[in-house]
């Protein structure tokens, strides 16, 4: 730990002494400009210093200032003129932020272009911020709450959906044609490669009676999956339930409150088990969409009944004791407090409807 600490002072030192002969090098150049009284190449003038050492400069920049002292009084204003620009642009330095805020926004660069560009204009702006998160205005303090055994933030639909509908220039007459029709996501995206966190993001799309891009409506964070779901789904369910008391979402374009319903929940398998609180789809009465009783065949669940009855969304309606037979359900899902279709409002993949179709799972 000392060898470490040592060479990292070493390595601070030595960079601390290459700004300051950087530093001393174009103050140099600056100087022999003024002394010519014409424009040339300061970069190239700096280059040309490169090879001389930190005591050399020293010397020069005295001989430098001893000619340039024949012309005090011209110098002194040019002087004063310069030092006066210099300090309006240090001065200026929230302007030079707002400049690279809007650029960033326009041309979308990488985190780390934004870090290389500050790090050269930190040599000349020394009060520029340091990271791009402080350039781009990132949030950083949360509002974190403890759900279904993670972390978890709502970003709601109140503040996601009018900002994406603003993007997709959306026109009031358009939103006044039919009811918002909402398509939502869930699935859960692992994070680091060492250790099994994980975030489960809320996703939505509008897709009708105009087209959004993705937008996020909540953030679920955690070691598991959510775990009861129920939970991870509540300020969801709560928030909706609150737009459709109110007779829908209130947006500026309209200035009227427009009616909003989900209109599909689009996951994977595994996910769309976990939302609709049933077991998997390798369990013996697995199938989504028929009620079909599967057989253990070589290791593998298989269905070979092509014609099981299909399954309803009046059936999540009954109680889950009246499903022992089946041991489909695990528990009921709150979406459909909401109106979603438990068969209906989660459809599958086209190339599984092909699958199904002898099943009539259609």
């Amino acid at each position: 730990m000392r060898r470490y600490r040592a060479k990292l002072a070493k390595q601070r030192k030595q960079i601390s002494e290459q700004r300051v002969l950087e530093r001393s090098r174009r103050t140099l150049a600056e100087m022999r400009r003024r002394e010519i009284g014409t424009a040339y190449d300061e970069e190239a003038d700096v280059q040309g210093l490169d090879s001389m050492s930190g005591s050399d400069i020293d010397t020069q920049m005295d001989h430098t200032a001893a000619v340039t002292g024949e012309h005090s009084e011209k110098d002194s204003e040019y002087e004063t003129v310069d030092s006066q620009e210099h300090l309006f642009t240090l001065n200026d330095t929230d302007i030079l932020v707002e400049k690279l805020r809007l650029w960033a926004k326009k041309h979308s660069p990488s985190h780390s272009c934004i870090g290389d560009l500050l790090k050269i204009l930190r040599m000349w702006f020394v009060k520029l911020p340091v990271h791009s998160r402080t350039v781009l205005g990132t949030k950083t303090n949360f509002n974190l709450e403890k759900v279904a055994g993670g972390d978890y933030i709502h970003i709601s639909i109140q503040h996601a959906l009018p900002l994406a509908l603003k993007h997709a220039s959306a026109s009031a007459e358009q939103l006044l044609q039919s009811p918002l029709k909402l398509q939502l996501n869930f699935d859960g995206v692992p994070v680091f490669g060492s250790t099994n966190y994980s975030i489960w993001p809320i996703l939505g799309k509008v897709v009708a009676p105009v087209a959004t891009k993705v937008f996020a409506v909540g953030v679920f964070g955690g070691k598991k999956k959510p775990h009861p779901f129920n939970d991870y789904l509540r300020a969801l369910v709560d928030e909706f339930c609150n737009i459709n008391a109110d007779g829908g979402i209130f947006l500026e374009i309209t200035n009227s409150s427009v009616p909003l319903i989900i209109h599909n929940i689009v996951c994977d398998a595994a996910a769309r088990a976990s939302v609709r609180n049933v077991h998997a789809f390798n369990f013996r009465y697995g199938c989504d969409r028929c009620k079909v009783r599967g057989d253990v065949i070589d290791h593998r669940m298989t269905f070979r009944d092509l014609h099981a009855e299909p399954r309803l969304d009046t059936d999540f309606d009954k109680p889950i004791e009246s499903d022992d037979e089946e041991e489909y359900r695990i528990d009921n899902c709150i979406l459909r407090d909401v109106g979603v279709g438990m068969v209906s409002g989660h459809p599958v993949p086209s190339r599984l409807y092909a699958s199904c179709v002898p099943r009539r799972c259609t």
